[in-house]
């Protein structure tokens, strides 16, 4: 796969599962899961592992920072 492609998929592979309550690590590749569990979508992290990412359990009540 092309790289443009597989930065665009990522972009909105990421978009999408930013509205449904997940959180990324800037310079890691790492989702961190909502803090809803209904909200999980199995289905995106399967396509989000493939593109390099690791899922992390919000085990710590992460929440982002509002500026």
């Amino acid at each position: 796969m092309e790289t443009g492609k597989r930065m665009r998929k990522a972009r909105n592979l990421r978009y999408s599962m930013r509205k449904k309550g997940y959180y990324f690590k800037r310079g890691e590749c790492v989702a961190v899961m909502p803090e809803d569990y209904r909200q999980r979508s199995r289905l995106q992290e399967r396509r989000l592992a493939a593109l390099g990412y690791t899922i992390q359990y919000n085990m710590f009540n992460f929440k982002k920072e509002q500026s």
